[in-house]
């Protein structure tokens, strides 16, 4: 049986807890829906904890709240408070045979390449005790890797190209190629495709900074080629609508892609093959969920 302390120098360590996953969420309302705690209940222990501190943590905004200078300088001792408590909790129950806790999941825009639902349900059915929280990026693989630097991701999934890096251990999974995307009526080729001869179509493409599109413009400049990207959005299936509505052609990994009707897929064979990797921190000791997922994940990259 563990025994946790309450209070930490005259703060309640769940006070903490809470102002973490408002910073998180951005919102009161966001945060209580996570917590399951109603507005006032999240408000008034927030209003607690500045109390404590002497110092308002957030401000309001019209999209929510937003950190103060003094919530800014909480955030990242917040975070190793908890995470070390965490992790007392963590190994107790790990010396017992339990896994259990929250499971936060960084993930790309699909897990098809690795099986990703079927992962996840075998790990429910060993661990049921685990609450999993996919957790899908909107900014691209840097921002998944950011999230378990912070403590913010327990573990994660995404293409590894450019996340070498002494505080992450990165282990390949599965790898992917790239393929051009059209609508069906549009394209009646039906061999590989390249830089040169795709140049004259319009493009739908994930925003500047993403990995997956920071990569095609290489390919692109690398041709010599200038192409037209005219519509950025940063929803897989909102891309895949648009190029099956005729708007423009996309280059998007293969296991993003499925057989689906009215779209001509062809091999982009301008970039060479990408690689999904399982994410987990170096500079501390990862929880026990994140470690049997890591497990499972390799586990079935190799049957």
């Amino acid at each position: 049986m563990v025994i946790l302390m309450n209070r930490i120098n005259g703060v309640d360590i769940r006070h903490l807890r809470y102002f973490l996953t408002v910073s998180e969420e951005g919102s009161y309302t966001a945060a209580g829906q996570r917590l399951r705690l109603t507005q006032s209940a999240l408000s008034i222990s927030i209003r607690n904890l500045e109390r404590e501190l002497g110092s308002p943590l957030f401000q309001r905004v019209s999209e929510g709240v937003r950190l103060t200078s003094a919530g800014e300088a909480l955030l990242p001792s917040a975070r190793d408070i908890v995470q070390r408590l965490d992790a007392v909790v963590d190994e107790a129950r790990a010396a017992q045979g339990v896994v259990a806790g929250t499971l936060n999941l960084g993930i790309m825009h699909s897990l098809a390449l690795i099986d990703g639902p079927s992962l996840l349900r075998q790990f429910h059915r060993m661990h049921p005790q685990v609450v999993i929280r996919p957790l899908p990026t909107l900014h691209g693989a840097a921002t998944v890797a950011i999230g378990v630097r912070r403590g913010e991701l327990d573990i994660a999934f995404a293409w590894s190209t450019t996340m070498a890096s002494t505080d992450l251990l990165v282990e390949p999974l599965a790898s992917d190629h790239f393929v051009l995307v059209t609508a069906d009526r549009q394209d009646s080729d039906d061999g590989p495709a390249t830089a040169g001869t795709v140049a004259n179509l319009p493009f739908i493409d994930f925003p500047p900074g993403w990995a997956t599109r920071t990569a095609i413009d290489q390919a692109f400049s690398q041709a010599g080629v200038v192409r037209s990207v005219i519509a950025e959005v940063a929803d897989l299936t909102m891309c895949i609508e648009l190029v099956r509505a005729g708007l423009g052609a996309a280059i998007l990994p293969s296991s993003y892609i499925r057989k689906e009707r009215g779209l001509r897929i062809r091999p982009f064979v301008d970039i060479e093959d990408w690689t999904m990797s399982v994410i987990l921190p170096a500079t501390r000791t990862p929880t026990a969920a994140a470690i049997e997922l890591s497990k499972l994940a390799r586990a079935a990259s190799v049957s």
